[in-house]
């Protein structure tokens, strides 16, 4: 069982995505917390230790690329959900396990866990 976390600054995100997770990928992943504020999940992140990290890339205060680059060492594998396809190479850069673009398309979901 994989440990995850959900970072996104829109609840909606948060709550769609966990329930594609719940749904598809039940058998292998275990939500272990749900943020909206980056700042305030890196604490959490320290404790908990998750072994995957989805978030969002354009957040307030500090993007996604900014909370990988800053958990990377803690966090073994870092798969952003976006939007925008223009950060993509900045990811790459941060070499995140996966890149997936808003609205996460089931199939691409389900094949991002095989990569953690």
């Amino acid at each position: 069982m994989i440990h995850c976390m959900i970072i996104d600054d829109e609840q909606h995100c948060i709550d769609t995505l966990k329930w594609q997770l719940e749904e598809y990928c039940k058998n292998d992943i275990k939500i272990i917390g749900t943020y909206t504020d980056a700042v305030g999940s890196i604490p959490e992140i320290i404790r908990l230790k998750p072994e995957l990290l989805f978030s969002d890339i354009k957040m307030p205060e500090m993007s996604g690329l900014e909370l990988a680059a800053r958990v990377g060492d803690i966090v073994k594998h870092i798969v952003f959900t976006t939007a925008f396809d223009k950060y993509a190479i900045n990811a790459i850069k941060l070499s995140v396990t996966d890149y997936l673009l808003k609205p996460i398309d089931k199939d691409e979901l389900i094949a991002t866990i095989p990569k953690t």
